[in-house]
């Protein structure tokens, strides 16, 4: 039972309907409908659709008029398109215009001159790219060697050497990097190697004497470049680990 209702089923509450419907005759079909008393003195009709056939309704027209150029006939069309619009329909815009040129290009086919001998001349270079990166072919060749299952097993092994144990800090297990004493890029340099067929047969590339297991922090002490930001302190504790 909802809210507000009694056991015997009669309305109590607050949602009590207070309003009187009245009965109203339509103006335009006779027929009779029921509309709230509040209604009683606007409602005349019974649908929208007896009250746009009344003759009383006056029906003020949106759009305006205007002449087609093609066949001088006169339609109707909404203000916002009263400078967009030019004929009554499209066999007049076919005729007046040409019924193959709609929704083509005018100018396909035509050819600048001065166009086409500045890009003769003009020939546009690569390297003239502002995004231009020579060693891109390079840097993917490097990423290629770095995600291979061949540079995974060299890591796995380096690990199990090094009993997953960072050899500056001593710290075992948690996130270990593996670091190349002799750097990866060196030896590709050295051995010039361009793609993956050529680093796979390079011995020194994968040899596990090579390796040694670091932690992040550890290994981020070997990096060069930053050198500069080093303290005294940090320094002289990275030398006294590289002697080891």
């Amino acid at each position: 039972m909802p809210k507000g209702y009694a056991k015997s089923g009669v309305n109590t509450g607050r949602f009590q309907k207070t309003t009187i419907d009245v009965c109203k005759t339509c103006l335009m079909c006779n027929m009779s409908f029921i509309v709230p008393a509040c209604r009683d003195k606007t409602a005349k009709f019974c649908s929208v659709e007896c009250y746009h056939k009344s003759p009383k309704v006056k029906k003020v027209s949106t759009k305006i008029e205007m002449i087609c150029e093609m066949c001088q006939t006169r339609y109707e069309v909404h203000p916002c398109r009263r400078t967009k619009t030019r004929f009554c329909s499209r066999s007049c815009q076919g005729a007046k215009i040409g019924k193959f040129n709609i929704g083509k290009a005018r100018n396909k086919g035509i050819k600048r001159p001065d166009v086409s001998e500045y890009n003769k001349t003009h020939i546009r270079k690569r390297e003239q790219h502002w995004g231009w990166n020579p060693n891109r072919n390079e840097q993917l060749e490097k990423l290629r060697i770095r995600t291979s299952s061949v540079y995974e097993q060299w890591r796995n092994e380096v690990m199990k050497k090094d009993n997953y144990i960072c050899q500056f800090c001593g710290k075992r297990g948690g996130y270990l990097e593996v670091d190349h004493i002799k750097k990866f890029s060196h030896i590709l340099k050295e051995n010039n190697i361009t793609s993956l067929e050529e680093a796979i047969m390079c011995v020194e590339l994968w040899d596990i004497k090579n390796g040694r297991t670091l932690c992040r922090p550890c290994h981020i002490l070997t990096f060069k470049e930053i050198d500069n930001f080093l303290s005294n302190e940090q320094s002289l504790i990275l030398q006294k680990l590289n002697e080891k």
